[in-house]
């Protein structure tokens, strides 16, 4: 991996964002797609004498679907990150498909409440 991701579209292909993260060794997205994590695994570069110069401190970039960043951070001697498993759906099948079914309605609800600035 050279550290270098591209989020794409792809109902059209066309790339949405493109983020570099220099020695990137670990990339996770989270259950439901939305979230993205990409790290530099302290397991990888414990014996690179380039990476000794930055103090021994790991980076995390948590990034959203489209490639937006939401959160840098570093850690100590990080080696890895795996997401928690998503629950089971508290709904049955039916419901979902009901709920599917009158997305639009629901939008529209959601949209009447949502306070914007003028």
């Amino acid at each position: 991996m050279n550290g270098y991701f591209e989020f794409i579209d792809t109902n059209d292909m066309t790339v949405m964002n493109s983020r570099e993260h220099f020695m990137a060794t670990d990339v996770e997205w989270d259950p439901s797609g939305r979230y993205v994590v990409t790290g530099v695994s302290w397991w990888s570069h414990k014996s690179d004498q380039l990476f000794s110069t930055f103090s021994g401190r790991q980076c995390l970039l948590g990034v959203n679907f489209q490639g937006k960043l939401l959160q840098k951070c570093a850690r100590e001697k990080f080696c890895q990150l795996l997401w928690r498993p998503r629950p089971k759906s508290l709904l049955d099948k039916e419901q979902v498909k009901e709920i599917k079914k009158n997305m639009k309605v629901y939008t529209k609800q959601f949209e009447l409440k949502i306070v914007r600035p003028d």
